[in-house]
């Protein structure tokens, strides 16, 4: 069956992948308004297609995940996986008290929140960083890794870090422009990214799947790196 991936492309359903290992993913960075809700609604999506999945809402300021979760509620096509609203203190707590009913875990955190990123890093250390291939938010990047450096010293959890470049015009020239800053600077980047698409915006409030665009490619380059 084909249906219209979110980027405006066709996608056909095809052989059910091998399963994933289990995965802690913390979404966001020391900046808001970057697509990390959206990446989190759309890869928790994938993740649920193969196991529980828990997604939580631990930005403190717009709780756009959990908007979007009772918004798809009320429109009769819920997400297919659980959505908890918790950007407290104790966050790393609460997620420890329950991880084992869930194979894989997202967590939706906001920007200018550095000690609740902290916590989130500290239970999901697989850290993926959405940005722009704009040179006012790439110049943030550092600030989050740094954090994510302390959380390492801190509490011992090794974090792992990685870019992914995202709102992507491929005929714009930013992306290499971006690419060429971050591997400058040392920075991890994925090879994946997410293209500009209407079908992004419009998604707010419905289930993304099955076809999921671009974030196909960015679950299945974590698979690989988790994997190895």
């Amino acid at each position: 069956m084909t249906t219209v991936a979110p980027d405006g492309t066709a996608a056909t359903d095809t052989q059910q992948p091998d399963p994933l290992p289990p995965l802690a993913i913390t979404i966001g960075g020391l900046k808001g308004g970057i697509g990390k809700t959206t990446s989190a609604v759309f890869l928790a999506a994938a993740l649920a297609a193969d196991g529980p999945t828990l997604a939580i809402d631990a930005d403190p300021q717009s709780q756009s995940l959990y908007d979007w979760t009772q918004v798809a509620i009320g429109r009769g096509d819920p997400l297919p996986y659980d959505v908890i609203p918790w950007a407290t203190n104790d966050l790393a707590t609460k997620v420890r008290g329950l991880r084992d009913r869930y194979k894989h875990l997202i967590i939706d955190v906001g920007g200018e929140t550095s000690a609740m990123f902290r916590q989130a890093t500290c239970v999901a250390p697989e850290l993926l960083i959405p940005c722009r291939p704009h040179p006012i938010e790439l110049r943030r990047i550092p600030a989050t890794l740094a954090s994510a450096q302390e959380v390492q010293q801190l509490t011992g959890v090794e974090v792992y870090p990685r870019v992914l470049l995202v709102a992507v015009n491929p005929t714009a020239g930013d992306e290499a422009v971006a690419r060429e800053f971050l591997a400058t600077e040392g920075i991890p980047t994925m090879d994946s990214r997410v293209r500009v698409g209407v079908g992004y915006v419009r998604a707010f409030g419905h289930h993304p799947g099955p076809a999921l665009g671009d974030y196909t490619s960015v679950l299945e380059e974590l698979r690989t790196e988790v994997a190895g």
